[in-house]
């Protein structure tokens, strides 16, 4: 089962900027607002300026690192060195940093550079984040797409694990949600996400 082909080839200014611009919370400290300007600035910043920073924990600058080398912004593409970083910001307890790490693995950078999506891997990040309140929909969208490579694999039991999978995050997302984690960049539906119930209608309506 495959929700809409989803065109997602990105640029790496653009969807750096976009990632930004989803930030979460990075340091206890200070609120989202800030943590968002902060960031936004650090993207700007040469990756020697970043280094010193996130080599003493800064998990802002380990993500915009993370972000520079997986898009090739202002650096050479380097795939290891952008899941390196961004696995050292989502450690250290950035949420968008596991969210962007679904990202990752998902079709959106790889088919940029001939890369088959790992959508075991980009299920597991977005999990992460999923069970912080964050990347519902992502997660959803992500285990429609492998039960899709399931079927054309003709693992069928894996195709009946990742079906139910996603009817169970899709119905999360469609059910009216009351409460969002702190600075929750997303939008906020509290009838429940219209799309998702589109979607839910269309699984109800072939019997998924």
């Amino acid at each position: 089962m495959r929700t809409t082909n989803r065109s997602r080839r990105f640029h790496a200014i653009p969807y750096l900027v976009a990632a930004i611009a989803s930030i979460l919370v990075f340091a206890p400290s200070i609120s989202s607002a800030q943590a968002l300007e902060r960031v936004t600035q650090l993207s700007s910043f040469p990756i020697y300026h970043l280094m010193p920073m996130a080599k003493k924990g800064d998990v802002d600058a380990e993500e915009a690192i993370g972000l520079k080398y997986a898009y090739g912004e202002g650096v050479k593409w380097n795939l290891r060195k952008g899941v390196h970083w961004l696995r050292k910001a989502a450690h250290g307890g950035s949420v968008d940093a596991d969210c962007s790490l679904g990202a990752l693995y998902d079709d959106g950078l790889l088919i940029n550079h001939h890369m088959a999506p790992d959508y075991a891997k980009s299920v597991k990040w977005y999990r992460r984040a999923a069970e912080k309140g964050w990347c519902w929909l992502q997660l959803a969208e992500t285990y429609d797409n492998k039960a899709g490579s399931d079927a054309d694999r003709k693992d069928r039991v894996a195709y009946e694990h990742d079906t139910r999978a996603a009817v169970r995050w899709w119905r999360k997302v469609a059910e009216p949600r009351t409460s969002y984690p702190s600075g929750y960049p997303y939008a906020k539906f509290p009838k429940g996400n219209p799309m998702a119930q589109e979607h839910m209608a269309y699984l109800y309506r072939f019997g998924l």
